[in-house]
């Protein structure tokens, strides 16, 4: 559901292997990325929810919009992209919610 979100908006979006970091020191980004060549991303919050998740059974969405690539132009960057980064995720997270309650409200009336 949540890429067919991306798709009805024209969002480009990436699907891959979130891990988790406890750091913004760029040694350990680099060792994380050296044992886990196929990340697209490193994440210091969703990835503990998602583990738990994992651990119960419970399903789980993360969508994770980034705003920088944590190096030197960090703070330009996030400025440059925060207003349209803000607009996209709202505008996901409305789809998703909208295409959850119609599919909710579909099943009911059976």
């Amino acid at each position: 559901m949540s890429i067919q979100s991306c798709l009805n908006k024209k969002f480009s979006f990436f699907l891959g292997m979130l891990v988790t970091g406890d750091t913004f020191l760029k040694e350990k980004t680099y060792s994380i990325k050296n044992n886990f060549p196929l990340a697209i991303a490193i994440d210091m919050e969703a990835c503990a929810i998602a583990h738990v998740c994992f651990i119960f059974k419970i399903p789980f969405l993360s969508i994770k919009i980034i705003s920088d690539c944590s190096n030197q132009n960090s703070k330009k960057e996030f400025k440059k992209n925060i207003h349209l980064i803000s607009i996209k995720s709202y505008l996901i997270i409305v789809e998703i919610l909208t295409n959850l309650s119609y599919k909710k409200i579909k099943l009911s009336t059976f």
